[in-house]
């Protein structure tokens, strides 16, 4: 899919989420992955100027804000929960470092006392995916579960991303049921 089809495709999908606090899933092609992202971030910290929380279970926190400042995404408002393995920590206001991505229980603590904390609109998880490669199918959908409920009781609009993959299609058709909405950005 060319970038102009996927914008296009993505703002038609992001209108809709614009009056709700409710928890999305949008599945894009691996082509399509790191542009889905960027419109979806760019609807949210640039042009609605909310504050966000990013979960990456893949990239350390350099690499992601670099990554992002090439987006033009604000940094400055989103705060960085980094699942790595990587022991270069960088000690940022901003940003938590976990163990790594299989640690779930540490991750559900840092989600639920970051929410906690107030302030946030949105969280967007990078990505559902990805749990797939540190834990098997049921440790991950127990953990898809536990991150939708807690975001709809907190009233925090998610936006859960993920690949089209056989793999993350077990995945997201087990969580779907319990999002709001899903957006097969990949058709």
């Amino acid at each position: 899919m060319a970038n102009s089809d996927v914008k296009e495709k993505i703002l038609n999908v992001l209108s809709k989420t614009e009056k709700t606090k409710k928890v999305y899933v949008f599945i894009s092609s691996s082509n399509d992955y790191k542009g889905v992202n960027k419109e979806i971030l760019t609807y949210f910290n640039v042009k609605k100027k909310y504050p966000g929380i990013y979960v990456s279970l893949n990239k350390d926190y350099e690499e992601l804000v670099s990554d992002l400042e090439d987006m033009k995404i604000n940094t400055k408002n989103i705060f960085f929960i980094i699942c790595s393995k990587d022991n270069k920590k960088i000690e940022k206001d901003n940003c938590i470092y976990i163990q790594g991505p299989e640690s779930l229980t540490e991750l559900s603590l840092v989600m639920t006392n970051t929410t906690n904390m107030g302030g946030f609109k949105y969280l967007f998880f990078d990505s559902l995916s990805t749990l797939l490669i540190y834990n098997d199918l049921k440790t991950s959908q127990k953990f898809s579960t536990y991150i939708i409920n807690k975001l709809k009781e907190k009233e925090i609009l998610g936006l859960l991303t993920s690949l089209n993959d056989q793999d993350a299609k077990k995945l997201t058709s087990a969580i779907i049921p319990l999002c709001d909405e899903c957006f097969d950005i990949s058709q």
